[in-house]
């Protein structure tokens, strides 16, 4: 487990920001600046990895409460034998005394040859056991329990993954999204693109628009703006666990930063001419009313733009992140700084979803890009919540399994076993205890069978079939451990009545030993203090001849009417000697209330 605690430890490690970042993101240069957005997928799909190792630290703990309860269940049992030693004894060593007795065994009346005829006779007569009813029922228990877990986290889990949730769904808005870049980069290419992409485009010659043509380059710059207004509008905000963060232009062939951050900016001048430029007083007004959209069901589907990112999005991009150059069009402190990459600053690689045109091809990849950065805190932070429920979930369905699981093994094991036990401590304290636990357990199979009654009157007739079928069928086929239990009450009581109360002592003396099989009827006596008596029938012989074979019903009578007597006050039968009783008060062992 030191092993384990280091392992949960390391992971640790990559949960700081430049570890993370160094490990999981794409190298910034060139093209691998748009393949970032794959990188931070991966980012995210390795920290999740990492928080399912820590999990190993709870196979410590498990482990660790189940020593700690297997000692405190060894000390326990100590305590007990403690307290049944008698004065001047040990405790025996089971192993030890295991081999004593089985050596004492064989020394006084077995033949080791006889043992080893009998083993290989066992051995060659042994043929594949049947299954037990009760091993059954608990595999077919066990499986039903397994099949409900498993179909359980089948249907469950997959709701704690954001991808997986039918109430939550991000590939549409991420389909969205990229369908609305490449739609921008298309009017790109009406405005400045080329069909041949080693030839220069004009707009990356100079700043202005040539005169050739110079009307339909103006409508074509204006489409390209409503087109960019109408992404921003829509995904800068709203219930959407994406959202736009910062927006970017780049090329790696025809401009560099300076010049692509005079080119990109919206409502210049120079790009759309007098008639389609807003002025910068009705801005805001202009804006808000074109492109905030209304649903006729949902009613406004996007809010609007702050008027600080309006006026990021008209001045000059300044902003460099990796090879663009761009602003950030979220409310932020940060945009008001003018140097430095936002995104690697404020977002970690795992919290930034990058966004380019899917329909350029590889030769215009280095021409010009438009590149989107989406902030998906608001996914991240719903993933680990999500995360964490699911462990509190898997929690939750493991302890329920290992409940349901151990109810079974208690109710069909475990607590017969314990009863069983629990008798036989009872039987070998008293040996003639067996005769009152057969009495209670006889009362109580009436009691069931009066309540099995009663309920079955207060049936309708198809219930009152299939409680009876079950019912018959449980007594029909009962458990291996119910008959075991019975059968030890039955022995008990066989064993009181056939040896009295002279021979419980050796009864119990030898159910105490536990080493050997062996039965040692040579009980060393002990003295005691008793009342005996003596009484027979008068004129015996004379009622033999009257009542001839009928006799045998008159002495049985006269005998439960002495016995029932003796035992009212506190006595027992020992012997019946034809016409004769002997019966005994024992004083030695019995409280005061039962000796006067």
């Amino acid at each position: 487990f030191f092993w384990l605690d280091v392992g949960a430890t390391v992971t640790l490690v990559f949960d700081l920001t430049w570890v993370s970042r160094e490990l999981f993101c794409a190298s910034s240069e060139g093209e691998e600046a748009l393949k970032t957005s794959r990188a931070g997928r991966a980012g995210a799909r390795a920290s999740r990895t990492v928080r399912i190792i820590r999990l190993m630290r709870l196979v410590k703990l498990y482990k660790a409460y189940w020593v700690a309860m297997e000692k405190r269940k060894e000390e326990e049992a100590r305590k007990q034998r403690l307290l049944e030693l008698k004065p001047g004894e040990t405790i025996p060593e089971t192993s030890d005394s295991k081999t004593v007795s089985e050596f004492n065994v064989r020394q006084e009346g077995e033949d080791e040859d006889d043992l080893d005829d009998e083993n290989t006779k066992q051995e060659d007569q042994e043929e594949p056991k049947q299954e037990t009813r009760v091993g059954k029922k608990l595999s077919d228990m066990t499986t039903r329990r397994v099949i409900v877990l498993v179909l359980v986290m089948l249907l469950v889990l997959p709701q704690f993954d954001p991808s997986g949730n039918v109430g939550i769904s991000s590939s549409d808005f991420q389909d969205s999204a990229k369908f609305a870049s490449s739609m921008i980069f298309e009017r790109w290419r009406d405005w400045c693109g080329h069909s041949n992409v080693s030839v220069k485009p004009w707009c990356m010659e100079s700043l202005a628009t040539p005169t050739e043509n110079q009307e339909l380059h103006y409508r074509n710059r204006y489409e390209l703006e409503v087109a960019l207004l109408q992404f921003l509008y829509i995904h800068i905000s709203g219930g959407f666990l994406f959202r736009l963060y910062w927006i970017g232009a780049m090329s790696t062939l025809w401009a560099d930063s300076a010049y692509l951050g005079q080119l990109a900016p919206l409502n210049q001048e120079r790009w759309l001419g007098t008639d389609l430029r807003v002025s910068s007083a009705n801005l805001d007004t202009t804006w808000d009313t074109t492109y905030v959209r209304n649903d006729f069901y949902q009613g406004p589907v996007s809010s609007t733009i702050p008027s600080a990112t309006k006026q990021r999005l008209v001045n000059v991009w300044t902003e460099e992140c990796q090879t663009a150059v761009g602003i950030v069009v979220q409310s932020e402190v940060r945009a008001m700084v003018s140097t430095g990459c936002s995104i690697t600053e404020e977002l970690r690689c795992s919290e930034v979803e990058y966004v380019t045109p899917l329909t350029f091809s590889s030769e215009e990849s280095g021409t010009f890009s438009f590149v989107f950065a989406f902030d998906q805190r608001g996914f991240t932070q719903l993933e680990a919540g999500l995360s964490i429920v699911q462990t509190l979930f898997i929690c939750f369905a493991v302890g329920v399994g290992a409940m349901t699981f151990s109810k079974d093994a208690n109710e069909l094991l475990l607590n017969p076993i314990e009863r069983m036990i629990e008798k036989m401590e009872t039987i070998k304290d008293n040996p003639l205890e067996a005769m009152r636990l057969g009495d209670l357990e006889f009362r109580r199979e009436e009691v069931e069978e009066a309540r099995f009654r009663d309920k079955l009157s207060q049936m309708s007739r198809p219930w009152q079939i299939l409680y009876k079928y079950r019912h018959a069928k449980k007594y029909k086929e009962p458990m291996e451990t119910v008959m075991l239990e019975k059968t030890i009450i039955k022995l008990g009581g066989l064993l009181a009545l056939g040896f009295g109360e002279a021979g419980a002592e050796v009864i119990g003396q030898n159910m105490k030993v536990s080493a050997t099989a062996g039965v040692n009827a040579m009980v060393p006596g002990s003295k005691v203090d008793a009342i005996i008596g003596f009484c027979n029938i008068r004129h015996f012989m004379e009622a033999t001849e009257v009542l001839k074979e009928k006799v045998m019903l008159f002495v049985n009578q006269v005998g439960e009417i002495v016995h029932g007597c003796v035992d009212d006050f506190h006595g027992a039968p020992n012997r019946n000697i034809g016409d004769a009783f002997l019966v005994i008060w024992r004083l030695s062992g019995s409280s005061e209330e039962k000796q006067t």
